[in-house]
């Protein structure tokens, strides 16, 4: 059964019930949502954790909806897994029914469901008591058998679950793209999916999981379903200067025009990093390198849209001039030799900013041209800078082959080592990776030479001091396929701005 929230809860949800969560219908209708970074709870096995888990999402919910949140998403993998083990990743999953569109299913209060699925039972009941949407990720256990049949008779999925604001379960997700990691762990879903839900409020979202982001499917399927809003779960390791989390995220909500609510882990400054965006403005952002595996917190953001305006009528942190002007810096082939970036293929031209620097750079690699102006206004200590142009193929997962393609400047972890590197976890001290000292009053990106096939789209990736994403400094972005250019404009420390193109394979 479940327990029923103490007195202080029950004071919150009546005054919850005041509040406005969604404006009026219209162009201009808001909502309200929540994202949760959180960390699994560890019970004495993976079951009681897994239920403990559950329960520990309720004051994250109680507050989400007293601060009017109609929709609340947790991470990836929220409720438990074991990278070692299968077998022990399979004690944090439960077996979880399809979702029934016409009569759909509610857990709560039924026996059945406590029983077999207790987690599954108590966040229906925490959807319904407190009237919100929850999006959380597990492992969902489906038994199976002849060819393909895992030898333990099961297939096991990760997972992102929905269920609406009366508990009912509308929807679930099995993810596609799975990490080198956990390939002993999940099946690939022998369908591709392309799954989405419709609120109450108004909004229909999509569903994708951490790496799928990357990816064609199903993130563009859905894009060219007409849908603009987003519950992503994730548990996404960053790669300082060029692909952190919050990075990650602005950058394809830039790129696609959307509202993504990301809720990441909290498992420590290598997986942290979640926000909220539209159209890539960070109407919530959160990430705190120093705090480590404790670094639990809610991010809240309102007035979300529920109809996604063009970005030019929207006062962005990133606004969008028309794909077709691109303004690229005069491009001058380098009178030098190839230079490393590290363990990337790439083209790398290296400087230490200085106080009234002004500087043109320019790199190269496979047709790939890459410019920079650099205008610098303080620098408080020697730092190493490095302008890039990558063009790398990287294998992270079963069948899946990262092409990376990109360039920008971006700051190096020392002054004498290689610049970008695959296991970010290795360098210490942390700060390193994420910490900066040198401003620039200019700061212009462009490239050309993007590969222009159907689907494909460059990314604008930036980030500043403390691995944070620029909040309300202009940083104007365009794209046409081929060309891309950045213009960052920004009193805060720079650790990378750069573009990023993403391929299929």
């Amino acid at each position: 059964l479940v327990t029923r929230p103490g007195l202080v809860m029950l004071c919150l949800l009546l005054v919850a019930c005041l509040l406005v969560g969604t404006s009026a219908d219209g162009p201009g209708a808001t909502f309200t949502a929540a994202t949760v970074q959180s960390n699994p709870v560890k019970g004495s096995t993976p079951e009681e954790s897994r239920i403990l888990t559950a329960h520990h999402f309720e004051p994250f919910i109680a507050e989400a909806v007293f601060k009017g949140a109609r929709i609340v998403v947790f991470p990836e993998l929220s409720l438990g897994v074991s990278e070692l083990s299968r077998a022990e990743s399979v004690k944090f999953g439960e077996p979880l029914p399809a979702p029934s569109h016409g009569s759909p299913l509610t857990p709560c209060g039924y026996t059945y469901w406590n029983n077999t699925a207790p987690a599954f039972h108590f966040l229906s009941c925490m959807a319904k008591e407190y009237n919100v949407y929850i999006v959380y990720g597990c492992i969902d256990l489906q038994k199976c058998s002849g060819t393909g049949c895992p030898k333990d008779g099961m297939d096991v999925y990760n997972t992102a679950v929905v269920l609406d604001d009366q508990g009912q379960f509308i929807q679930k997700y099995w993810k596609e793209h799975i990490m080198f990691t956990l390939t002993h762990v999940f099946q690939i879903p022998s369908t591709p999916q392309v799954r989405y839900f419709d609120t109450s409020f108004g909004v229909r979202f999509g569903l994708f999981i951490c790496f799928d982001i990357l990816w064609q499917h199903p993130t563009i399927d859905l894009i060219e379903m007409g849908i603009r809003h987003f519950a992503f779960p994730t548990s996404w390791t960053n790669f300082p200067p060029i692909l952190t989390a919050l990075e990650t995220q602005q950058g394809w909500s830039t790129a696609q025009r959307s509202v993504l609510l990301a809720a990441n882990n909290a498992e420590s400054p290598a997986v942290s990093g979640s926000g909220i965006y539209v159209s890539g403005v960070p109407k919530a952002q959160y990430f705190e390198w120093q705090k480590g595996a404790a670094d639990e917190h809610m991010q809240l953001a309102t007035d979300l849209p529920v109809n996604v305006k063009d970005p030019e009528e929207e006062e962005p942190s990133l606004t969008h001039p028309t794909n077709t002007e691109v303004a690229l810096i005069p491009f001058e082939t380098p009178k030098r030799s190839l230079e490393a970036c590290g363990m990337l293929r790439g083209d790398c031209v290296y400087f230490f900013p200085q106080a009234g620097m002004k500087k043109t750079l320019h790199a190269e690699i496979d047709g790939l041209k890459c410019s920079a102006e650099v205008v610098v206004a303080s620098a408080a200590k020697k730092e190493r800078f490095a302008m890039f142009a990558i063009n790398e193929e990287i294998w992270l997962g079963q069948n899946w082959k990262l092409h990376l393609r990109t360039c920008g400047i971006a700051k190096c972890f020392d002054n004498h080592e290689v610049c970008i590197v695959l296991d970010p976890t290795t360098i210490k001290p942390v700060q390193n990776l994420y910490e900066s000292n040198a401003v620039f009053s200019t700061l212009k990106v462009s490239a050309a030479g993007f590969n222009a096939t159907e689907h494909q789209y460059v990314m604008p990736m930036v980030s500043v001091t403390g691995g944070h994403l620029l909040a309300n400094t202009p940083t104007n972005f365009a794209s046409n396929g081929t060309a891309a250019h950045l213009h960052v404009d920004t009193k805060t420390p720079l650790v990378d701005a750069s573009l990023l193109q993403r391929e299929w394979h």
